[in-house]
């Protein structure tokens, strides 16, 4: 579950969210942070604040994105990122019939694929079939 919001509450719901994934009580988490169970119980809770270093820890311990934490936004990793540019590339050549799109048109629509790619987490050949159905329409009628 992913919440997108900045306040403390939602803060609490990511460190718990990320807890229960990983599978761990909130003692253990408590321990692995060096603090009180009763403190980490209060993040959960949205009624204290982590520190900056306690939400590091947090998200190193656990392996979660710090940005996601704190502000609720997830990031694509480059090396997802570049896999996945090579997957629109290669998704959107084969689906493109020859001389079809120009190299701006193909960028651009690149862009989106890997954009909407990002976004719903789909797969580059769905988003890209999609896209490039569009054109054919418009190149029937």
């Amino acid at each position: 579950m992913r919440h997108t919001s900045t306040g403390l509450e939602f803060i609490g719901a990511r460190m718990r969210s990320a807890r229960e994934v990983a599978g761990h009580s909130q003692a253990k988490c408590a321990a692995l942070l060096d603090v009180s169970e009763r403190s980490y119980k209060s993040y959960e809770l949205g009624k204290r604040e982590p520190s900056l270093r306690t939400a590091v820890d947090f998200s190193e311990r656990l392996q979660i994105d710090l940005r996601w934490l704190i502000l609720g936004e997830e990031t694509v990793p480059t090396s997802n990122l570049i896999d996945l540019t090579e997957e629109v590339a290669a998704a959107l050549f084969e689906q493109a019939t020859a001389g079809s799109l120009t190299p701006k048109k193909f960028g651009r629509i690149t862009r989106y694929v890997l954009e909407q790619s990002i976004a719903k987490g789909t797969d580059p050949q769905t988003e890209a079939k999609e896209v490039l159905s569009i054109f054919q329409d418009e190149a029937e009628e």
